[in-house]
């Protein structure tokens, strides 16, 4: 079972003491969550230096992370989310008020509100409310902070199928998140989501011309993921199976053949769906892997994230430690030599 920090947060726009930013602190253990402790913060700075302490934690926190697209369209704000909320984060809580009121006044009655395609499904308040409860300071104040955390962020051109949508995207990417970092992934057939083998290797060069640092996404074909080292990507990310069908390793020799044969990091990238998977990998020598469908599907998602990390673990140290070769035939694991030969028998 996991047991990474869980966190629930109890926003407040306008903390106090009477009425703090509240966090319940826990962790998993047997199919339940444990509380263990609640922190308050009485001030907005108090919270941004909490989340800005390095950690690992999971967090749920209550309030909305973006407004309804309608609304953002009418009053011409950006509709690319990180450039939204740039600009949001700018206006003084009189402006968004302001904006907000034009905005509902000019819409007919039982209609004032714009609302974002999840709040009905999620029975949530529109996000531009300012009043009862007042979700768009909320979200005026708390994104901020999150966003000023640090959280490290590794941009993807998933999606993209042709040379120069994936190009545009990671330049996109490199403005908005501030990093150089690309995964790249140049689809090539949208059934088995295989990866454009063909470009990829130019796709990968124009952007390390580019100054990026390149991950790319790739099938376990030897030549291919020797041609992307060569053009200078940081790391190769092969596939154990087509992304999303859970079937592990469907070519062992063809990945221990890249490991073998690869001087740079190598991150399994998709369709590993069990713990035996990823720890069968690392004990190749791989140095990672990345997950998503096999732990978002999972009946509980937490306790199989953490079956994940022990295996990785258990996986990593049997490869330091040096595993014993195969044999054909048996030995004996009891050594019988200088025995009598009635105890041999």
């Amino acid at each position: 079972m996991s047991t990474s920090l869980l966190i629930g947060c109890d926003f407040s726009s306008s903390p106090s003491k009477r009425k703090p930013i509240v966090l319940a602190l826990g962790q998993a253990r047997q199919g339940r969550v444990q509380l263990q402790s609640l922190q308050t913060f009485d001030t907005l700075p108090a919270f941004g230096d909490w989340l800005a302490q390095p950690a690992d934690w999971v967090g749920g926190f209550d309030l909305p992370f973006g407004l309804p697209r309608e609304l953002v369209e009418t009053l011409g704000w950006p509709t690319d989310w990180a450039a939204c909320m740039d600009h949001y984060c700018t206006l003084e809580r009189a402006q968004i008020r302001e904006q907000f009121a034009a905005f509902c006044n000019a819409r007919p009655v039982g209609g004032k509100f714009a609302h974002r395609a999840t709040d009905g499904p999620a029975g949530s308040s529109p996000s531009m409310k300012w009043v009862n409860p007042p979700v768009a300071y909320m979200l005026h104040a708390g994104v901020p902070l999150l966003r000023q955390a640090g959280v490290p962020v590794l941009p993807n051109t998933a999606g993209c199928h042709s040379l120069q949508e994936a190009i545009t995207t990671a330049e996109m990417a490199r403005e908005v998140f501030e990093t150089d970092w690309i995964k790249l992934e140049l689809i090539g057939d949208d059934y088995t989501l295989q990866p454009d083998t063909l470009n990829l290797p130019e796709a990968a060069s124009r952007l390390i011309k580019a100054g990026f640092k390149v991950l790319p996404y790739t099938t376990d074909d030897l030549v291919l993921c020797q041609r992307l080292v060569d053009v200078g990507c940081q790391a190769v990310m092969p596939w154990a199976a087509p992304i999303g069908t859970g079937k592990g390793p469907i070519n062992p020799h063809a990945l221990r053949t890249l490991r073998d044969r690869l001087d740079v990091p190598m991150i399994v990238d998709a369709g590993l769906g069990l713990p035996s998977h990823a720890c069968q990998v690392l004990e190749w020598g791989f140095d990672a892997v990345l997950l998503n469908t096999a732990v978002a599907l999972a009946q509980d998602p937490i306790g199989m994230a953490g079956a994940f990390a022990d295996a990785v673990n258990a996986g990593r140290a049997a490869y330091r430690s040096g595993a014993m070769q195969a044999q054909d035939s048996a030995q004996p694991s009891t050594p019988v030599l200088g025995t009598p030969f009635w105890h041999q028998a």
